[in-house]
């Protein structure tokens, strides 16, 4: 099954243009599942920081991300990763993203309360390392949704574990992340789970 990592109203334009290059200009289809969302814009550092001390937000520069942030989010934090190219469409995969601690139930209220403004019954989606999918989630290991565009099953142990990204039903909506498509966030990942 190949869900696009665009699935929803934005993905109309993708859509549209494979319709003009085939059925109109019958250019020659090919597949690839090599794809890449993170094709948005991109800011330096010095536009990062011109932005944030424009706004007034307090902000520290960390030499790895990576340990600052599984330190923060370990310590009950929410954090906002703003980091390479933007993810294109509605989905938020590791480069524009609010991130917290799934394994409390509270978060999820928190970050409704300050931030997403949607249904209370809504959990947040997992990402998870490819590589530990399986241990999680009711998946193999050849499990791949990097997207987040597919549902599985929560393993039953870790439903009560992890319940800030588990629905009613013991589904989650997951995002397997690879170190070769998203190293930074890959990083983040592993060392909260360390």
């Amino acid at each position: 099954l190949y869900v696009s990592y665009c699935p929803g109203d934005l993905g109309n334009s993708i859509g549209a243009a494979l319709y003009i290059a085939h059925c109109v200009l019958d250019e020659e289809r090919t597949s690839s599942f090599n794809h890449n969302s993170y094709i948005g814009p991109e800011f330096s550092d010095h536009e990062i920081l011109e932005s944030l001390h424009r706004r007034g937000i307090p902000h520290q520069l960390q030499p790895d991300i990576s340990d600052t942030v599984a330190k923060l989010l370990s310590e009950g934090n929410v954090v906002a990763v703003c980091n390479g190219a933007m993810e294109f469409g509605e989905r938020a995969l590791g480069n524009r993203s609010i991130l917290a601690d799934p394994r409390k139930a509270e978060m999820k209220d928190r970050i409704n309360s300050m931030i997403k403004y949607r249904e209370s019954y809504r959990p947040f989606a997992p990402a998870t390392l490819v590589e530990t999918a399986e241990k999680f989630f009711d998946v193999d290991a050849s499990y791949r949704s990097p997207y987040m565009e597919k549902v599985c099953q929560v393993r039953e142990e870790y439903q009560r574990v992890i319940p800030a990204i588990t629905h009613v039903d013991g589904s989650a909506r997951l995002q397997t992340v690879c170190e070769s498509e998203n190293p930074a966030f890959y990083q983040i990942i592993k060392k909260f789970g360390q």
